[in-house]
Order: C-alpha cells, then structure tokens, then sequence
C-alpha cells in the first residue's frame, strides 16, 4: 500500500475569517485541518517532519545494528500507524 498525504511542511496559522486554527500546506494551495484546537496546531503542522525524521532515525539505527530499544520500539509503532 502506498502512503498518499500532503507533503510537508505544513503551517499551523489563525484564519482572519473565522479566527479558527487551519493547517495548511506551506504554500498554501492545500488546506489539512481546520478547526484545530489552538495547542494542537504545532503539533499537527510538524507531523510530516517529524514522520521523516523517525524514519530516518529507523534506517540509521537498523545500519549501525543498535539493538531494539524501548524508544526504537515506541518510534516503530508511530511510524506503523502514521504509515498504515
């Protein structure tokens, strides 16, 4: 199964119509999320960096043979059920 999303970045920002949180493609051509609850919105305009980044981290780890840690497995279930 191919994994089909927005590419990042994505931006988390206050719309002037509605003073709602909106996530957005950082070019601003596609809308992610709306009414997005104000500490939520980082979190949710990071989620393709920090999905990059733990797979990156995965390929690295599985390189240098570091055995499974407690983190590595917290990491591999993120990435399953943000790829799933």
């Amino acid at each position: 199964m191919t994994l089909e999303y927005t590419p990042g970045p994505w931006e988390a920002s206050k719309s002037i119509i509605s003073g709602d949180w909106v996530i957005s493609a950082a070019d601003g051509t596609t809308l992610i999320a709306r009414e997005v609850r104000h500490f939520n919105a980082p979190v949710l305009a990071a989620s393709p960096e920090l999905l990059e980044a733990c797979q990156e981290l995965i390929i690295e780890m599985d390189i240098v043979n570091v055995p499974s840690l407690h983190v590595m497995e917290l990491i591999r279930k993120a990435v399953a059920k943000a790829t799933s």
